[in-house]
């Protein structure tokens, strides 16, 4: 089965009102929005497309604010995108449209009540005429065709999706649907076909519940597809079973962690001591030595094999552990108790004094394996950025030395020439960028254009996105793998080159360098770079210095860019906001 399909939609700040309220159950709150900018709209400086949302599990995001207007925390429409304006006082919460009427402009949000927070506290108090301001959505998946069962399981904040999916049918095949609700008064009408089975798991609110629904479930013959929502941390074992014990690729699997459980914590303490403010300024909380010791200790233990070996094979003994890890016998015992601490690990006492402890993940272990993003943080291209902030100090003074090349001898884009998975790990951010191309698909120039060539390690990912525009099906174009001499030998010269994500990671002198090798490939240039702060990350000025780490020069705006393409010979003819923090530049040489 080919992987599930993704349409993406352009992004658009809308602004809807309340028409009217509805208690569906005790526990759920519907609450229908309208108004005109649910269909097209002129906003900045362009006629912004109709509301559009096609998937059943489609989600915008509502924008809620903290103490102030909503107005000043929205993002700021750009002609073909939004850019998020920094402020720690916009709360964001995602919602899928339980029902979408495009020729009324109308659309309906369903709210699961006692979940604290901003939506579900706006939802309560909504009244006819209160106005709600959301984006979204911006992509939908789409479900293969080929489909000869597809399971359903979710709980409360799962059933507007659900409700979605057996009213529109994006698939033809049977339907199983498990619903795990507080109690009976939760449960909704479903629209149910013959061949489909519906089972309501009435006062289940542990969080093994999902996996134990899906390991008893008797599993349909063929090709299935399973789709879940519910609490985060729930579903990271159903992951793991469903791919391990059922053998289902990713693409007959959608799980999706719908909210967090947060316990409640009090850090207020007994011992406050007031002072005056203006008198008296407390220095921010710094990260203490420990919490360095801790993250060196997740991250030696995701190199030397060890959590990846007890999540292949829980109960392992020590000696078992040795075996299939890179650990010395001195050194595991020591990283297995501190894992212990960090309450990623459980060790189990033996049966008989001859025995030898056994050790699991705990579910917090489990969800850090499985999560693969997780796992980046502590090892990986993405802790690897943060490692090469150790050789700032290094770097030697007045040099465009990077801390990366100074830890590693080579620089980023060395290493992403010798090293697949550095380039893979560069081109990742094009999905990113695929999300917010509008602005580069309506540009006139595409009408002069028979042949396009794209460069750079996120050339495969934007061309495909090219391919499956309908105006421009007419562009041949040709991907561009980032390698050594990727620029020379083309036996035609293209009407442009389309520079995906290609400098990023570079230093100044490889910019300069690698334009100055494209005025040989084309006089016409494109280049789609992150030159702007992406203000939904946090702490930005860190951000800054890991990219400082990386390319041992300062963040490259607009205007910098600009003039590493003209020390280059570059003309530069137009710059475009695409959001994101994306931009797209074109030169001419």
């Amino acid at each position: 089965m080919a992987a599930r399909p993704l349409t993406t939609h352009p992004l658009v700040l809308r602004r809807v009102e309340v028409v009217r309220t509805e208690q569906v159950t005790e526990h759920m709150l519907r609450v229908t929005v309208g108004g005109p900018q649910l269909g097209a709209f002129d906003a900045a400086g362009r006629t912004q497309p109709a509301f559009a949302s096609p998937a059943f599990d489609d989600h915008v995001k509502l924008i809620f604010a903290d103490g102030v207007p909503a107005t000043e925390v929205l993002p700021e429409q750009l002609p073909f995108g939004i850019e998020w304006t920094r402020t720690d006082k916009r709360q964001g919460r995602d919602y899928t449209p339980r029902r979408v009427d495009a020729q009324a402009q109308e659309m309906d949000l369903d709210f699961v009540l006692g979940h604290e927070g901003p939506a579900s506290d706006w939802a309560l108090t909504a009244h006819a005429g209160d106005e709600l301001w959301m984006v979204g959505p911006k992509s939908s998946t789409v479900l293969p065709e080929d489909l000869d069962w597809v399971v359903l399981l979710g709980d409360e904040t799962a059933l507007p999706a659900i409700a979605r999916f057996l009213e529109e049918r994006p698939s033809a095949s049977p339907v199983h649907v498990h619903v795990m609700v507080r109690d009976r008064s939760a449960r909704v009408d479903l629209s149910l076909r013959p061949e489909d089975s519906l089972t309501w798991h009435d006062g289940i609110v542990d969080g093994g519940a999902p996996l134990r629904i899906l390991r008893e479930l008797d599993w349909p013959e063929g090709l299935g597809y399973v789709w879940a929502a519910a609490e985060s941390s729930s579903l990271v074992p159903v992951r793991k079973f469903l791919r391990q014990e059922r053998g289902l690729s990713k693409s007959q699997v959608n799980i999706t962690g719908y909210w967090h459980h947060q316990e409640q914590r009090d850090d207020s303490g007994d011992d406050a001591v007031q002072h005056d403010a203006a008198a008296f300024r407390p220095l921010p909380r710094l990260p203490a030595v420990s919490e360095v010791r801790d993250w060196m200790t997740v991250r030696v233990a995701l190199r030397i094999g060890l959590l990846d070996a007890l999540n292949d094979r829980p109960g392992s003994a020590a000696q078992d552990l040795g075996e299939r890890t890179t650990a010395s016998a001195g050194s595991l015992a020591v990283v297995l108790a501190a894992l212990r601490e960090l309450e990623l690990v459980q060790g189990t006492a033996p049966d008989d004094a001859d025995g030898a402890e056994s050790w699991a993940l705990t579910a917090h272990g489990a969800a850090l394996v499985e999560d693969e993003h997780s796992r980046e943080d502590y090892d990986g291209f993405h802790a690897d950025q943060v490692l090469a902030m150790l050789g700032l100090p290094e770097a030697p003074q007045g040099a465009s030395v990077s801390g990366w090349h100074a830890m590693s001898g080579a620089t980023v884009d060395q290493h992403a020439h010798q090293d697949p998975e550095v380039e893979a790990e560069l081109a990742e951010r094009a999905g990113q960028l695929s999300f917010v191309l509008a602005g580069l698909f309506a540009e006139t120039m595409w009408a002069e254009i028979s042949e396009a060539l794209f460069y750079g390690p996120g050339a495969e990912t934007i061309r495909e996105a090219f391919a499956a525009h309908e105006p421009l099906q007419h562009v041949r174009t040709a991907s561009m793998a980032l390698s050594a001499g990727a620029l020379a030998g083309a036996d035609t010269k293209p009407d442009v080159v389309v520079a995906v994500l290609a400098f990023m990671h570079c230093t100044d002198e490889e910019i300069v360098s690698r334009l100055a090798a494209l005025r040989d490939t084309t006089s016409r240039l494109v280049v789609l770079e992150p030159l702007r702060q992406d203000a939904l990350a946090p702490r930005p000025a860190a951000a800054d210095m890991q990219r400082v780490a990386m390319t041992g020069a300062a963040p490259r705006d607009r205007e910098r860019f600009a003039a590493l393409a003209e020390h280059a010979g570059w003309e530069s003819i137009s710059a475009q906001p695409l959001g994101w923090g994306f931009e797209s530049l074109q030169f001419r040489g």
